[in-house]
């Protein structure tokens, strides 16, 4: 690390400025992938959060109990949150949504009904799933303005749009009440990729997305820094086990060994993801890092 005399100066810009589609709704649920989904992060959150283990921490919801034998989760919601208010039927009512949702829908197969009480929300399985609080940090919109191109949203921004156009605004009531990095958000429409593209190389947004496994990855060069994030997104080899020479699970090992994949992250992805040999992220807890084999 340099000393900090020798330190580069950071010079931030007068104004941070994220893209975003105007005629595309941020409701979390249906909204399009990408930048969309960026600012959306701002305004909505979810009974849960995913911490850097990918591990799920309580964020909306307060506590929460299981009943194995009716494979029943009762999730007691936190008090002061405001949209200006959350209900727990605005809750389930964003998680039937999600239920039925082109994005969401896997992962809540295995859930049989969602139901509102006096501050809890009761979602019943047909099938046991521990793992369902790490499902569900699904975002939260109010209910009722789901049909809005803007939902409401109980995040620590809101959209709004002033003199300067449109832009997330600091939401003051904001149950967690820390402090912000910015007080005001702009939003510069931005309709396609090309226009994302060309408004980040020449500065007018600050911030843009780049996943480099998506079916039109965006890359960008120039005087500009990434940031990774872990997420649960996997790109994987898969075998028909139906047919030779893949029938042979020795057949399979053997070419599982073959594969250099510390390589095909660096040369393929840049270096942007982490090798792996099971379907789990190498974060997380869960993943069993003991039964890896080395490279042969």
């Amino acid at each position: 690390q340099e000393p900090a005399d020798q330190q580069e100066e950071v010079i931030l810009p007068a104004a941070f400025t994220l893209p975003y589609d105007p005629d595309q709704t941020l409701d979390p649920v249906t909204c399009a992938d990408g930048m969309q989904q960026v600012a959306g992060s701002l305004i909505y959150e979810g009974l849960f959060r995913l911490d850097r283990q990918l591990e799920p921490q309580p964020w909306l919801c307060q506590s929460y109990t299981y009943d194995a034998a009716s494979l029943t989760y009762t999730f007691t919601l936190r008090s002061g949150v405001t949209f200006s208010d959350l209900t727990a039927a605005d809750a389930a009512a964003t998680l039937r949504r999600a239920k039925s949702s082109q994005r969401y829908s896997a992962r809540l197969a295995h859930v049989a009904a969602v139901s509102a009480g006096d501050g809890v929300v009761i979602v019943t399985l047909s099938r046991p799933d521990s793992s369902l609080p790490a499902l569900l940090d699904i975002p939260i919109v109010k209910s009722g303005t789901e049909e809005s191109l803007t939902p409401v949203g109980t995040g620590p921004y809101y959209f709004t749009t002033d003199e300067a156009g449109a832009c997330l605004a600091s939401h003051s009531g904001w149950w967690r009440g820390e402090s912000r990095p910015a007080e005001r958000i702009a939003l510069s429409a931005a309709r396609d990729r090309e226009a994302i593209l060309y408004q980040f190389s020449s500065h007018e947004v600050q911030l843009i997305t780049a996943d480099l496994i998506g079916t039109e990855p965006i890359t960008a060069t120039g005087n500009i820094s990434y940031e990774d994030a872990d997420t649960t997104v996997l790109q994987f080899l898969g075998f028909n086990t139906a047919r030779a020479p893949f029938q042979d699970s020795a057949a399979r090992r053997a070419l599982g060994l073959g594969i250099n994949r510390e390589t095909l992250v660096s040369a393929v992805l840049s270096g942007h993801a982490r090798a792996a040999q099971f379907p789990v992220s190498p974060v997380s807890p869960l993943y069993p890092a003991e039964l890896e084999s080395l490279y042969s």
